[in-house]
């Protein structure tokens, strides 16, 4: 679970890629003994939407500053079933951070159990306790005066549901004769997470919402839902190598079975309907069009070994596709930026100082980014 998660953070581009599909020619599909499991009788096919019309807790929550205090969130289910939550970290402004944790991501019964290409549950605050030397660094860093976000109170929400923080279903997975339920609750845990936060900081000054890798995904996916729950004089949105790339790059079968099995559609149809089944790149535009006045931001390196396991093609390929999109659909948007470096690296936000871009570091240009500085603009190299 640990190294699963700082992998996914972007700690350590040496760890093994839990998407690597190699080993599919190693690992016999029909060896499903393997598993501790009993056959449940619930049809591949069968997907359950759990109940959403119970009254949600908008209590607010009591957060020390200077440490973070895990919330449980009642209702809220990993991978597993089991209960997950959230973590806040008060900080000495009123302004507002909210992180979405990575973690790969699956689909089918071979991604989620017999690759186990995605974090899976239990995570609660043991998990938290055991992340915590991550999460003193980069955006985290209090005492780093080049952090731009060391006075934000600081929100994490973790991952442990497989569907990029946009899943809403419970899924019955059958290979072999075996079957297998597998939670994809990321949306459902936000959306019970979001009362209580925002009644507890309804009106932050400055609102940024980020996340790395799955978690870049779930910051895009969700900005809506965050920028609509709090009134925030700015608002601004940063994704850290999670970029939805032009069309068929993103696998027409990948796309296919997140809609299906996920049901992506519940966050995907509000903001651009149709044109997203068919090119999830479309989801930048939209958003921008809807929210013309935030900043935007995509950070990745050229060829990102990792995102590029995951869509089936070699690193020269996802610099390719990084490019179109960069090209045809983010640098005509007015408002959005774009910080690009060498390399086959994965995730940046732990380590603000380690990329520099044309004499830019990447907390320099955050922190451009977040002053609204006219100077700040899309670099590369």
């Amino acid at each position: 679970m640990l190294a699963l998660s700082l992998a996914a953070c972007g700690a350590d581009d040496s760890a093994p890629d839990p998407g690597d599909t190699s080993i599919s020619d190693s690992v016999a599909t029909d060896s499903v003994e393997i598993f501790d499991t009993v056959d449940t009788g619930i049809d591949r096919d069968t997907l359950i939407r759990p109940e959403t019309d119970a009254p949600l807790d908008a209590s607010a929550l009591d957060a020390p500053p200077g440490e973070w205090t895990w919330f449980p969130q009642p209702g809220s289910a990993c991978s597993d079933g089991s209960e997950t939550g959230f973590a806040v970290n008060r900080g000495a402004s009123d302004d507002l951070l909210v992180f979405f944790m990575g973690g790969g991501a699956c689909w089918d019964f071979q991604t989620c159990f017999l690759f186990q290409t995605a974090t899976t549950g239990p995570f609660t605050g043991a998990q938290l306790d055991a992340l915590a030397p991550e999460l003193a660094r980069g955006i985290f860093d209090r005492a780093d005066p080049t952090n731009p976000y060391r006075d934000f109170t600081h929100v994490f929400i973790p991952y442990c549901t497989g569907d990029l923080h946009a899943g809403e279903r419970a899924v019955a997975y059958t290979e072999g004769g075996l079957t297998r339920t597998w939670h994809h609750m990321g949306a459902l845990n936000l959306r019970l997470a979001l009362p209580r936060l925002s009644a507890t900081f309804p009106s932050p000054p400055r609102l940024v919402v980020t996340g790395s890798s799955a978690g870049g995904y779930g910051a895009t996916f969700q900005y809506a839902a965050l920028r609509e729950a709090f009134t925030a004089a700015t608002t601004q949105l940063v994704i850290d190598s999670g970029p939805l790339l032009v069309g068929d790059a993103i696998p027409v079968a990948h796309r296919t079975a997140w809609f299906a099995n996920w049901r992506l559609d519940l966050v995907v149809d509000p903001i651009c309907g149709q044109l997203c089944k068919d090119d999830l790149s479309h989801f930048y535009p939209a958003l921008a069009q809807r929210f013309d006045t935030d900043r935007m931001a995509l950070i990745s390196s050229h060829g990102d070994d990792v995102i590029a396991t995951y869509f089936l093609m070699t690193s020269p390929q996802f610099e390719a596709a990084l490019s179109q999109l960069v090209g045809d659909v983010l640098a005509p948007l007015p408002r959005f930026g774009t910080f690009l470096f060498a390399g086959t690296s994965h995730t940046t936000l732990l380590e603000l100082t380690r990329v520099d871009t044309d004499g830019t570091t990447l907390a320099s240009w955050l922190a451009l980014m977040l002053g609204d500085d006219p100077s700040w603009t899309s670099t590369s190299r």
